[in-house]
């Protein structure tokens, strides 16, 4: 089970990041890490998802960049 965010274009394209980093509870409710960081082109825009604890972790925003 993964923690989500779903991406929604105005032209109805649709993009999934999964959460990076669990946190402990997410842990022991069954959540895990998802595995790749996405970034999504939109027209002639890289768009990049960090899910709420993953901006913690400033290499994937880095990488993000």
């Amino acid at each position: 089970m993964y923690n989500t965010a779903i991406f929604c274009t105005p032209s109805g394209e649709v993009y999934e990041q999964d959460k990076i980093n669990s946190t402990t509870p997410e842990k022991l409710w069954g959540y895990s890490g998802g595995r790749d960081l996405n970034v999504f082109k939109v027209r002639d825009v890289k768009i990049g998802v960090a899910i709420c604890y993953d901006v913690e972790f400033p290499e994937l925003v880095r990488a993000l960049k």
